[in-house]
């Protein structure tokens, strides 16, 4: 990605300038110049695909990202061209050894491998749990991880198998009103439940991060990945000069692997019957042995997807992800979330509260964070609005399914996570069958 030497000579560059980066960017002068070098912030001319990228002011920080590039050789592996990014690492097709097998390895920025020092030994309990389980084979497989060195610390990565496209893009090719088609809709959704199950009574693991983004198809046959490689040779670069001192960056652009429409039929059980999805390990879960600040990281990272109960700072646990779920059902059958993907935090019990009417007194109690939503009796403070139900909602535009839709989203939604039914239990549900 730098146009410069080997990486280890530009990480140590980047340490030594991280204190005066620090300074520049606090001034009022910083903050406008490191503004303008995001490419979302750059002037008209800049290719669409840059605006979708990683924001390039966040390789030079030691808490950043790893300035990897194609080509590039990280233990055992040779990169060969890029998947995608996210806010804690970025993520690339590679090959293993001597081009025996391809893997999707995720390279950590600084600042995530700090908070995953419990990580390994999460990862080993996880392979050797109950292959057998029906959820087994939709958890995405974590196939190695290791720590690649730089001038003052380590990067962790993590190998895992090539998947396709997450269920945030593959949605985004049913526009307009409605979601994916409804057996596809269901379908994924027992999938991923098959999933937390297998997480939360075999691995004893709370996910904390339900989410289209974290979802990924896995119909793409292995002998139809191998040729992708090529597309990175063809790739296109972009250049941008990154101040306070004018280093030069290369961005090359995110190409997941893609999944192909059927021919004819789109709208059909029958044409989507063998489509898999793999739920991704949360890895800041993982690392975690206490499960509130795993939800509580959750809270601030999802909050639309968030339980009433961790919003509130009451408790977490396996109940808030089975709430998740139902955000899950919700936005895969409607093509739009219960709740704004912008909603602030401290937004969402109130709108919650829209939708489910108060929030039990003895949840309210234990909250950490009641004091701002609730009065000393549990009731919500500021003016009461006529709730909203889900059935309404769901019924602006039913979907062809609307009637046992709405049936689970009433199992799922219940505010007392005592009463809420489990991952097991969900799945009996009529909606959940093949």
């Amino acid at each position: 990605m730098f146009e410069r030497s080997d990486p280890l000579t530009i990480y140590m560059h980047i340490a030594q300038r991280a204190a005066l980066l620090k300074i520049f960017s606090e001034s009022q002068v910083g903050r406008t110049a490191l503004r303008k070098a995001r490419p979302a912030q750059t002037a008209t001319g800049v290719p669409e695909w840059v605006l979708r990228e990683e924001p390039v002011h966040k390789y030079f920080t030691t808490d950043g990202y790893w300035p990897v590039q194609e080509d590039t050789r990280l233990g055992g592996y040779l990169v060969r061209r890029k998947l995608g990014w996210g806010p804690n690492s970025t993520v690339w097709l590679a090959l293993y050894r001597h081009g025996s097998s391809l893997t999707a390895l995720k390279v950590m920025t600084g600042a995530a491998t700090k908070h995953l020092a419990g990580l390994p030994d999460a990862l080993r309990r996880m392979r050797i749990q109950s292959p057998t389980h029906p959820g087994h084979a939709h958890v995405a497989r974590v196939l190695d991880h290791f720590y690649h060195p730089s001038f003052n610390k380590n990067h962790m990565c993590v190998a895992m198998e090539p998947l396709s496209e997450d269920l945030q893009t593959f949605s985004a090719r049913w526009p307009g009103p409605g979601g994916l088609p409804s057996g596809l809709a269901r379908r994924v959704v027992r999938q991923v439940v098959q999933a937390l199950d297998f997480l939360h009574t075999e691995c004893r693991v709370v996910h904390a991060a339900i989410a289209p983004e974290h979802i990924m198809l896995a119909s793409v046959p292995p002998a139809d990945i191998r040729p992708a490689i090529a597309i990175a040779d063809r790739a296109p670069t972009w250049r941008t000069t990154v101040p306070p001192d004018g280093v030069r960056l290369a961005l090359t652009p995110s190409l997941p692997l893609p999944v192909a429409l059927p021919s004819g039929g789109a709208t059909s059980l029958d044409a989507w019957r063998h489509v898999s999805v793999k739920l991704l390990p949360d890895l800041y879960s993982l690392a975690r042995t206490r499960k509130s600040r795993a939800r509580a990281a959750a809270a601030l990272r999802l909050p639309h997807l968030c339980a009433p109960e961790v919003c509130l700072g009451a408790s977490g646990g396996t109940p808030a992800d089975v709430w998740s779920i139902g955000c899950l059902a919700f936005e895969l059958a409607m093509g739009h979330p219960l709740l704004s993907r912008d909603i602030a935090s401290e937004h969402v019990p109130r709108a919650l509260a829209a939708h489910f009417g108060e929030l039990p007194h003895p949840l309210g109690k234990r909250g950490k964070y009641r004091q701002p939503y609730l009065n000393d009796n549990g009731s919500m403070k500021g003016s009461k609005v006529e709730p909203i139900s889900v059935a309404e909602v769901v019924g602006r535009a039913p979907p062809a399914d609307a009637g046992l839709l709405i049936d689970f989203l009433n199992h799922v939604f219940i505010l007392d996570p005592s009463q809420r039914p489990s991952a097991r239990e969900l799945l009996k549900h009529k909606w959940l069958q093949p």
